[in-house]
């Protein structure tokens, strides 16, 4: 199978969301938002089941972590299933940080007063548990611009991001948004793409890469991914083609 093949088996991942993510809200109409906020939760564990390793499991619950805390309630937990569970009935888990790889916080459409709630959310979960996991946010949709500096939602997430940053590492504000943390030894940032119809599916791959890197405790070089990352980030010219901005964070704007 060619790259190219590759790049349209993701955009149809894509195009999946898309399909799906309407389909309750056409029957049940605008009085049972809640229950379709759920919907939206469940098509994503489905997808994500279908990908992740057999040794990952999902669900959405609690995690328990040092000093007998206890996380806010999270959407999706992806946990190591070799770990024995604290508590498990159906996909509702009460889980060990220990054993937590991933967590997300999953939204049917962000408006740009929500920006800072979501992210902070998602930020303190993440202090609790440790910074040593996937942590994303993923949006079916987004009421807000990015792309031009002076947008009112572009310095609100600037001045969040600045605020709550390190621990959430991976967001996708609708299917072309892809935001992505990046820690380096003299900078720390957070980069912005526009990769049309590529969000969901670079959100999935790198949840996919770093939840193997977690779990076998090894540089995934050495084990085997390095063979299909065309899979995994199939655009030919690389998603940094597709860089809009950059918000470097840890220090006073």
């Amino acid at each position: 199978m060619s790259r190219r093949n590759f790049e349209l088996y993701q955009q149809s991942i894509s195009d999946e969301f898309r399909a799906l993510k309407n389909r309750v809200r056409n029957i049940i109409g605008q009085n049972h938002w809640g229950e379709e906020g759920r919907y939206k939760e469940i098509i994503l564990m489905n997808i994500l089941n279908r990908f992740l390793p057999k040794h990952l499991s999902v669900g959405t619950g609690f995690v328990l972590c040092p000093e007998d805390k206890m996380t806010k309630q999270i959407d999706i937990i992806i946990y190591d299933n070799r770990f024995p569970l604290i508590f498990s009935e159906g996909d509702f888990v009460i889980c060990s940080n220990q054993n937590v790889v991933g967590i997300i916080e999953v939204k049917t459409k962000v408006y740009i007063g929500q920006i800072n709630e979501v992210i902070k959310k998602a930020h303190e979960n993440g202090v609790l548990i440790g910074n040593h996991i996937f942590n994303g946010i993923f949006a079916y949709d987004n009421q807000f611009k990015l792309m031009a500096e002076e947008e009112t939602s572009s310095r609100t997430l600037k001045n969040t991001l600045n605020e709550y940053y390190g621990y959430v590492n991976h967001i996708s504000f609708g299917e072309n948004f892809f935001i992505k943390y990046w820690d380096k030894p003299h900078k720390k940032f957070y980069s912005l793409y526009y990769i049309k119809k590529f969000s969901f599916p670079y959100f999935i791959s790198n949840l996919v890469e770093l939840s193997y890197c977690i779990t076998t405790e090894n540089n995934y070089i050495y084990n085997g991914i390095d063979n299909i990352s065309n899979y995994l980030y199939s655009i030919e010219s690389g998603k940094e083609s597709y860089k809009f901005s950059e918000i470097e964070v840890g220090r006073v704007y």
